[in-house]
């Protein structure tokens, strides 16, 4: 009798010990015993690659830790995937997240299986390889402003796709009285119901008076651009003058003026990309506490260390005026600031450019049509990007070429390479400058010397101007690079990080046909469509790198034909503009630069096509970076492949290209013609 007594005291006692527990644990459904035809409830999965050939995901009856059933996620092939459950939580609080994990087969070279806090760069240890059932822990406090968190259980994380299967059983979140003092606490501010509805109503707002004030601005520039074209063909000398110096400098400054207001209006009343606003954010917090230890395993950060320099200027004066990263807004606009001055720069550097070839009033409008186009701003302010800071190398690397400065060229590329490694495209543009400015030395050495020959005027000059010149641009190169990556650990860790880090980057990162690019592949109904699926013989990135060849040997010709100092300009456009219409893995952003470059080739050539050429691609692109960002506030990161409107600008996209390529061999031949019979 006393025995059974005993019996019923402990199973009381069990009982209500598992009730309590099961009370304070904030997840529901955290044994994953309760299932509806092999999907978990209360669990949402995300995956970053929707395929079912790529991942697989459901209930697990024969492996658990505790109850009758686990569920599991396999990876077969790389990607980034998820279960999430979002928690209502208190302000202020802190919390603890564990979860029992088993893994089979995790690659070693990507995060694990790990528990992360949903669009935020926050995430516990991981576990790769095979390994029996495990704990994983994760705190965090939460913010002032925080009423919710999604709870991520997966494979891999943003930038780390990641192989291999794993079960995940037994979660538990509950609420901490205090910080345990042997832990890393994660200080987070999540957004709150208050902020979601910001983010809501700003969709509404994009939709109505957002988008009718774009909208017509960009009409009111494509106006200004064709009445500024019209009047170039019907007086080139007398339109928009402007006598007096002093009202130059009033109006230019007025005009910068209003730029930056624009800009940082529109960084400080809307969120930008969400993605890239929290990275960027990371990256300068990380940056700005401990640079030596901002590339860290385990750790995403994928741009490199050039801009992690920026950013970790960006974040200290942040910390100076005392914002954190979990002061969203304020703390992404000090981040935004290179973008942004950087966009007034190009316009300022344009300003000044057509100064030398135009009349003041025209570099006016010149510098008007930039700083005020909608793109820029959107690239800059709204979206949160860098490209204009990384285009503002690509517009010296040129500049340089055409005053035949080949080591300044070469040193900026350099360096541009380690803003972004799309810099890397325009390495042909430097060879072919390069090789006619060999050629014209080696023809002026001719002429000088009359007992030299083709054979003996070439040693001489590879060996007295380009030999020297490219031992010293490699030397400056090599400087500029080593005072770049020296701050980093892991530079003494591992000299070769960077190429590794290179190679993830531009090689193993965002294996698509196209990434939102209109383009190409974007007209075949392949947006986010991997880029091994096999297209007539080849896959798409085999095209894109047959394209990328045959794009570089028809910008050489374009130069054999041309022998015009002034080419690269011409020639920076074609080739950026092929490469984003035809290379594999292409960004909606990487067009950029040829917005730039077609306004100054009108100011170097004075042709109208260039300013007609930028109102379309202007619009063009616009829409396509507009698409993309405002799908971005609901959380979606791609356009439909089979979206009409994205099928039908890929299109225009492709006519204008082509338009381009033809009407530059055209005026090449012209010039051509001219220069013959003037012989």
């Amino acid at each position: 009798m006393k025995k059974t007594i005993l019996f019923f005291i402990v199973l009381f006692f069990s009982i209500s010990i598992n009730i309590y527990a099961e009370s304070n644990n904030l997840a529901q459904n955290p044994g994953f015993e309760q299932n509806n035809n092999d999907k978990v409830q209360n669990w949402e999965l995300k995956t970053w690659k929707n395929d079912n050939n790529v991942t697989k995901s459901g209930i697990d009856n024969s492996i658990f830790k505790s109850g009758n059933k686990s569920t599991f996620i396999e990876n077969i092939s790389a990607n980034d995937s998820r279960f999430i459950q979002e928690i209502e939580i208190k302000k202020n609080t802190y919390y603890k997240v564990s979860c029992w994990v088993k893994t089979e087969n995790i690659g070693t070279e990507k995060i694990g299986a790990n528990i992360s806090i949903y669009n935020l760069t926050i995430w516990s240890s991981d576990i790769k390889g095979t390994n029996n059932w495990q704990q994983l822990n994760l705190y965090f406090k939460s913010g002032k402003d925080s009423d919710n968190v999604s709870i991520s259980l997966g494979i891999g994380n943003y930038g780390n796709e990641n192989t291999g299967k794993a079960w995940f059983d037994d979660l538990e979140i509950i609420e901490l009285d205090n910080a345990p003092s042997n832990v890393q606490m994660n200080n987070l501010e999540v957004a709150n119901k208050n902020k979601e509805d910001k983010v809501v109503d700003f969709v509404k707002l994009s939709n109505e008076k957002l988008v009718f004030f774009t909208k017509y601005f960009i009409i009111a520039l494509i106006v200004v651009c064709l009445i500024f074209g019209i009047r170039y063909l019907i007086n080139k000398k007398t339109y928009f003058k402007i006598n007096q110096k002093s009202d130059l400098w009033i109006i230019m400054t007025l005009l910068v003026s209003i730029g930056l207001i624009l800009r940082i209006w529109y960084r400080l009343n809307y969120y930008g990309h969400s993605i890239d606003i929290n990275n960027f954010n990371s990256w300068a917090a990380r940056a700005s506490n401990n640079l030596f230890t901002t590339y860290k395993d385990g750790v995403f950060v994928d741009y490199p260390p050039g801009y992690i320099l920026i950013l970790a200027i960006t974040g200290k004066i942040a910390t100076f005026f005392n914002y954190t990263i979990n002061d969203t807004i304020p703390f992404s606009l000090i981040n935004n600031l290179p973008s942004i001055l950087a966009d007034l720069g190009i316009g300022i550097i344009l300003f000044f450019i057509s100064l030398k070839k135009l009349s003041k009033g025209a570099s006016i409008l010149i510098a008007a049509i930039f700083i005020l186009n909608p793109l820029p701003i959107v690239f800059s302010s709204l979206w949160g990007q860098v490209d204009s800071f990384f285009t503002l190398f690509i517009i010296l690397t040129i500049m340089f070429l055409i005053k035949d400065k080949y080591i300044e060229a070469i040193v900026a590329l350099t360096v541009s390479f380690f803003v972004k490694p799309q810099g890397i495209i325009f390495i042909p543009i430097i060879g072919y400058a390069f090789i006619m400015y060999f050629i014209k030395m080696v023809k002026s050495e001719i002429k000088r010397n009359e007992n030299s020959d083709w054979k003996k005027a070439t040693i001489k000059i590879f060996k007295t101007v380009v030999l020297k010149k490219l031992l010293l641009a490699s030397l400056f190169s090599l400087i500029a690079a080593v005072i770049i990556i020296l701050p980093f650990k892991k530079t003494y860790e591992n000299p070769l990080w960077i190429i590794e880090l290179f190679k993830s980057t531009m090689f193993e990162q965002y294996q698509y046909a196209t990434l939102n690019a209109f383009n190409l592949y974007a007209l075949l109904g392949k947006n986010w469509v991997t880029d091994t699926e096999i297209f007539f013989i080849f896959n798409y990135l085999t095209w894109g790198m047959i394209f990328l060849v045959i794009n570089s040997l028809i910008v050489g010709l374009m130069f054999w034909i041309a022998k015009d100092k002034n080419f690269p300009i011409i020639a920076t456009i074609v080739l950026n503009f092929a490469t984003f219409m035809f290379s594999a893995r292409m960004h909606e952003r990487y067009l950029f630069p040829v917005l730039v470059f077609l306004l100054i080739a009108f100011i170097y050539y004075k042709k109208t096509q260039y300013i007609i050429f930028y109102a379309i691609i202007s619009t063009v692109n616009f829409v396509n970076i507009w698409m993309v960002y405002i799908r971005s506030l609901e959380k979606n990161y791609w356009i439909p492949a089979e979206n009409i409107t994205m099928r039908i600008f890929s299109f225009i996209n492709l006519i204008i290209f082509f338009s381009i390529v033809i009407i530059t061999f055209y005026n090449l031949f012209k010039e051509k013609q001219k220069t013959n019979l003037k012989s």
